[in-house]
This record gives C-alpha cells, sequence and structure tokens, in this order.
C-alpha cells in the first residue's frame, strides 16, 4: 500500500512536496514547489504496488512521451520526468480548479450556452492530441478541469496512445464504460471518433444531469452496443433541437455517422454556439436579467406583460420576490451562477482573492457589469487583488465593477553577467532586482573567478526577485599534451584534478612516454574530478630489411625482432632453413610497415 509522502519531501534535490492533493488508480497526486524556476507544479508518483506490474513502467513513461507531444492551452502541460526512490514521477502543469464532475454533483445540469463553451475548449485541446496522432481514449467529466482563472484543461494521458498502436482484436479493454464508443467494446481498431462519442456523451450529461445508460457495467456496455442515445431535451426541454442533433450525431453507434475529427465537431459546435446565442437574446427579458431568464416559471403572465411599463409599487413588490425566489433555488444547484436579484443600488462585494470565475459567480445575477483587469502582483495568479470601487461600496444599477487579476510578478530578463566577477555580478543583480541563487565552479575556458553560465542566460525572463544560479570559472584545463606523464600528473593535481585510467596507444607524432591526450570523465569538471590519460608508446612504423638472398632462418628472426609477423612460403625442409634462401618477399626492402603486421618470404 502507498502511503502519502510527508510535506517537505524534496524529490530529485528540485521538487518540494507541499501538500497531498489526490489518489487515482495507480498514482498519488501533489501539489508541490519547483525549487529551481520558482514555481508550483503537480507531481504524478507511481504508486509502489505497480512497481512491479509487468508493462506498468513503459504505460507511465509513455504518457510523459505522449502528453510532451503536443502544448495547448486546453490540455494540461507535462514539464518533467523521473525517478525517487524507486517510484517513476510526472511533473505537470498545477491547474487550481474544479473538475467538470464536481461542478456537476454541486450543480447537476449546466446550462445550454455555458456547456457549448466547455465542449468547446475540450475539443480545442482533444483536436490538438489527434493532430499528433494520439487518441485519449478516457475523456470524462472527471478529466476536464475548469481553472480558477477560468480556463478549461483535458488532462490525464493515462490511457492515450498513438493510433498506430491501438490493436484491435484480443487488446485489453481500458476507459470509463459510461463513455465508451461502441467499437471500443466490440474489440476494432480505433480511431479519434471514439474520443468523439465520448464527448457527446460527456455534453448529454452536462445537459441532463444524468448520463444516457444507467445500471451495472455490464447493462451500460450492452445499451452502447444496441440502444440509441435519447435526445438531451427529453429529460431537459431548453435544450434546443440543433442541440440534440448535435448530440446525437456525435454519440451515433455508428462511427462512420459521427463527425470524422474533433476540429469538424468543433467547427459545427461554434456555429451552433452563434446560433443559440442569437436565440437567447430575443428572449432576455431586460436590464440585465440575462441570468435568470430561464427561470420563467417563477413569474405570472401578468408580471410578464407589466416589464415594459413603469411597476406599481404591489407589482415591483411580486416581481422582486419571483427573483428572490429564482435565486434561492439558483443557490440549490438549480442554475449555474450564484447572486441577488437586481436592486436600485447595489452593494459591492469582496471579490478580493477570488479567482477570475469565482468573482463572476459572486456577481452573476447582480445587475452590473464585471469586467477584469489584469496588473502584475505578489498575490496568486489569476486572483483579484483590488476592485474598483472597494468592497462595501455603493455602485448603482448597471454600473461597471472593475476587478484587478494578478499576473504574477513582472518578468524581467537577466542582464548579462558572462565574464564578471562574483562581486560584479551581485551588484549586477540586485540592480536588477534579483538574487544571487546557487554558486558552483567549473572549469571553463573563460578566465578563472569570471562567470561563464546562470539561470537566464538564454534570454528567458523570470520574475523579479528570482534566484539566479551562477557557474564560476575554476579557468581552463592544464594543456598537458606532450608532457611526460609524471609532469602531466603533477600539473592536474596542482589544479585540483585527479588522474584515473592511463592508457598507452602508438602514436608517429607523440615521443614515447609523453601524453597524447586527456579525456575528462563528466561533462563539466570540478575540483576532485577524474580524468583519464592516452601516453605514447612511440611510433610503430618499422622499416622492411633486406631478405631475398638471405637464409630463410636469418630472414625469419629479423623480422620477428622487429615486431612483424612472418609467414614463410616453402618446400623445403625446416631442417635446410640455415642454408636455403629467400628468393621473394611481400614487402619490398625499405618500405614503411606497422607492428604487427604480417610478411611473407618465400623460398622455392
Amino acid at each position: 500500500t502507498s502511503y502519502p509522502l510527508p510535506n517537505g519531501t524534496v524529490l530529485s534535490e528540485r521538487y518540494r512536496i507541499d501538500a497531498f492533493l489526490a489518489e487515482g488508480g495507480m498514482a498519488l497526486v501533489y501539489r508541490a514547489h519547483d525549487l529551481r524556476l520558482e514555481r508550483d507544479v503537480a507531481i504524478k508518483v507511481v504508486k509502489h504496488e505497480f512497481i512491479d506490474s509487468p508493462g506498468y513502467e513503459t504505460s507511465f513513461l509513455d504518457e510523459a512521451k505522449l502528453a510532451a507531444k503536443v502544448s495547448h492551452p486546453n490540455l494540461v502541460n507535462v514539464f518533467d520526468q523521473g525517478v525517487e526512490g524507486g517510484s517513476d514521477y510526472l511533473v505537470m502543469e498545477l491547474v487550481e480548479g474544479k473538475t467538470l464532475r464536481q461542478i456537476l454533483a454541486k450543480f447537476v445540469t449546466i446550462e445550454p450556452n455555458r456547456a457549448i463553451d466547455v465542449i468547446a475548449s475540450v475539443l480545442a485541446g482533444l483536436s490538438a492530441l489527434h493532430k499528433v496522432g494520439v487518441i485519449h481514449r478516457d475523456v470524462k467529466p472527471e478529466n476536464i478541469i475548469l481553472a480558477n482563472d477560468g480556463r478549461i484543461k483535458l488532462t490525464d494521458f493515462g490511457l492515450a496512445r498513438p493510433t498506430a498502436q491501438i490493436q484491435a482484436e484480443g487488446s485489453p479493454l481500458y476507459g470509463t464504460i459510461a463513455y465508451t464508443a461502441p467499437e471500443v467494446l466490440r474489440g476494432e481498431r480505433l480511431d479519434p471518433r471514439c474520443d468523439i462519442y465520448s464527448i457527446g456523451v460527456t455534453l448529454y450529461e452536462l445537459l441532463t444531469g444524468r448520463q444516457p445508460f444507467e445500471g451495472d457495467s455490464k447493462a451500460v456496455a450492452k445499451a452502447h452496443l444496441y440502444e440509441r442515445v435519447a435526445a438531451p431535451s427529453a429529460l431537459n426541454p431548453a435544450v434546443s433541437a440543433a442541440i440534440d442533433t448535435f448530440v446525437l450525431k456525435a454519440t451515433n453507434r455508428d462511427a462512420a455517422l459521427r463527425f470524422d475529427t474533433a476540429a469538424e465537431m468543433l467547427s459545427e459546435l461554434k456555429s451552433l454556439a452563434l446560433v443559440s446565442k442569437q436565440e437567447n437574446q430575443t428572449r432576455v427579458i431586460a436590464q440585465g436579467t440575462e441570468r435568470i431568464s430561464d427561470q420563467t416559471e417563477l413569474i405570472s403572465p401578468a408580471d410578464l406583460e407589466d416589464l415594459d411599463e413603469e411597476p406599481k409599487p404591489k407589482r415591483r413588490l411580486a416581481t422582486w420576490l419571483a427573483i428572490t425566489v429564482s435565486a434561492i433555488l439558483l443557490g440549490l444547484g438549480v442554475g449555474w451562477w450564484f447572486g441577488t436579484g437586481p436592486g436600485a443600488v447595489i452593494t459591492v462585494p469582496n471579490l478580493v482573492s477570488m479567482s477570475a470565475a469565482d468573482a463572476q459567480s459572486t456577481v452573476g445575477l447582480l445587475p452590473i457589469k464585471l469586467i477584469t483587469i489584469d496588473e502584475n502582483s505578489d498575490q496568486p495568479v489569476g486572483s483579484v487583488t483590488r476592485t474598483d470601487p472597494v468592497a462595501g461600496s455603493y455602485l448603482i444599477r448597471g454600473g461597471t465593477l472593475k476587478a484587478y487579476l494578478s499576473i504574477g510578478p513582472k518578468l524581467n530578463s537577466v542582464p548579462s553577467l558572462l565574464g564578471k566577477n562574483l562581486v560584479e555580478a551581485t551588484a549586477t543583480l540586485r540592480g536588477a532586482n534579483f538574487w544571487i541563487g546557487k554558486t558552483s565552479e567549473a572549469f571553463n575556458d573563460a578566465p578563472l573567478g569570471t562567470i561563464y553560465d546562470y539561470t537566464g542566460a538564454d534570454g528567458s525572463v523570470l520574475p523579479d526577485g528570482s534566484n539566479i544560479d551562477l557557474k564560476i570559472s575554476l579557468g581552463p584545463i592544464p594543456v598537458v599534451s606532450g608532457v611526460s606523464l609524471d609532469v602531466a600528473k603533477g600539473l592536474l593535481t596542482a589544479a585540483g584534478l585527479t588522474v584515473g585510467k592511463v592508457t598507452q596507444v602508438y602514436n608517429d607524432t607523440v615521443a614515447s612516454g609523453q601524453v597524447v591526450s586527456l579525456v575528462p570523465q563528466s561533462i563539466e569538471l570540478t575540483k576532485g574530478s577524474s580524468v583519464d590519460l592516452t601516453v605514447s608508446k612511440g611510433t610503430n612504423k618499422v622499416i622492411m630489411p633486406k631478405v631475398v638472398g638471405e637464409t630463410i632462418a636469418a630472414s625469419k628472426l629479423a623480422l620477428e625482432q622487429l615486431g612483424l609477423k612472418v609467414v614463410v612460403d616453402t618446400d623445403v625442409l625446416t631442417s635446410r632453413w640455415g642454408i636455403a634462401k629467400v628468393k621473394s618477399a611481400s614487402a619490398s626492402k625499405g618500405s614503411t610497415l606497422r607492428i604487427g603486421d604480417t610478411v611473407t618470404i618465400v623460398s622455392r
């Protein structure tokens, strides 16, 4: 059994665990802080019980690779992957907000226009996945996040696979039954249209508060195979015929009759959204009451007839009562946004520290207009830092409330530090509102004591007040080529390096006993690092002596003393080699050979 890592645990000397967030089927998810880049991240750590599971490590790494193949505003980005204590982990973008499942649990259904907006964002991210040949295979409300800053993100690529890797018959069944396309259940070869089906089921649930098929897993799977998804309007009369048609096309049992791609589905959804918004505009009652226009059952026909006239005191009281009842119902989850009924003068609510979405939710039913303005701040990104007018002030009906949203601290480029010493670099950084971070020393061609690399040297921008890590040169590595081994060892030891393996090689230009080359054992050499040396044994060239006319025995001995291999081609008995003469050789007199070469002498 896996237990959450204690807060304060540091993974790979970089990621500090700050809080346990959630537990999935095969991993634990934490909120963490990247100590190097000074940012909050989410970390997904594989459970201990799955470390030795066949294929799991490959699956976990595949998730990282697939997620890293594409970057899109509507996909949760993966930053890094590592191993700690035998467990793999992924470092991902931290998205603070709620899953669509949590939203549905609280509000049951989502107003059609808002549901279209959510699905459009998901389709945009899904389209990016499909373009690089990846199928998600697990699209559902649990894997759709509504961030506090208003972004909508598709996450969890644990079941995603490249199209080419999706096998057909005999493959194991993955996914969530309630959202699984019929062709998946039939074990057929899959393409992006199985994700289209899951999106359609998800939209159906947003509109109706229910999944299209209910029961145990077997019953739901059978229904996917043999039953048609009903029109959402059967459960929610607010759903238009156009949306019904859209959902039914996406959830058609026959994949050939669905949308071919997420991009095609998104294009039609945008057209649908435009029509839907135009229809809603013709049904708005008056003076900013769009958000309660769907609650017409709470207002009597007589009230509707009087909206264009100056309200009588009694009638105004009845209307206000209806709107108040409507707001209470919204607070119980009948609508999407919380709020209060319209009034002549509005008290500005306290929005400070709220996200943009929460701020919009708070003022959603008030007859005022909310606009957001970005500004630099040390407050959490996406949170309201202040409002104009301030909380508690009064704002007339139809007035504008400004909410200032933090976009984080001001970002600046790190000034050039190359060639500066530590004192100069410190002064330069403080003048640019940065701090000295970690310093390290390594051998480099830059002059001794000068900066040769630092955080931000690539031109990236960093928040004001960031720590800048510095790399300081120890000077060039001593030149030891052409000196004796003993002298080379002395120079390297004096510089703080140690000599590891010494290899001897033949060399035509470096005298015997002198160093030919130095081979570092690491990319960056620091004090105490080890280097290997290659030392010359001198040249291995030899000159072919005269052997023709000499005896076989004398010729063979002379050649072997030079380090050459000798092959004797003769029909003379060995007892007569001291008498018989060599008549020819494979190498001519005076030619250059290498020690170890083979020479054939002939005596026939």
